[in-house]
């Protein structure tokens, strides 16, 4: 599947959304397998990887991306480049960079 265009993608959500407000079975489908209702909509699959949840509106839910795993206290290439361009804190590794103060592990 290639990448989609924005417009695809709001045109998806629209025609998503609108289906699962007035057809029953087809909230079912994208609360039970969102994969299958991503295709019956656009016809087209989901990239390999590419995960999708679905809830129903009944209160509260977050869902958190935890960061990924530092197998040691050494930047990467990442945290290197954004500790050199001073950009400021990143929440994702807790590292700050001079408009912070200086560099910093804030975990």
């Amino acid at each position: 599947m290639e990448f989609w265009t924005p417009e695809q993608v709001k045109k998806t959500w629209a025609e998503l959304y609108k289906k699962a407000a007035t057809d029953e079975e087809f909230r079912n489908l994208c609360l039970r397998d969102s994969r299958a209702a991503i295709r019956q909509i656009t016809g087209q699959e989901l990239p390999a990887g590419f995960n999708l949840r679905f809830v129903d509106n009944a209160g509260a839910d977050l869902t958190v991306v935890l960061p990924d795993l530092r197998q040691s206290d050494e930047l990467d290439e990442r945290q290197l480049e954004a500790v050199s361009g001073g950009d400021g804190y990143d929440p994702a590794t807790g590292y700050c960079t001079k408009i912070c103060g200086g560099v910093e592990n804030a975990q």
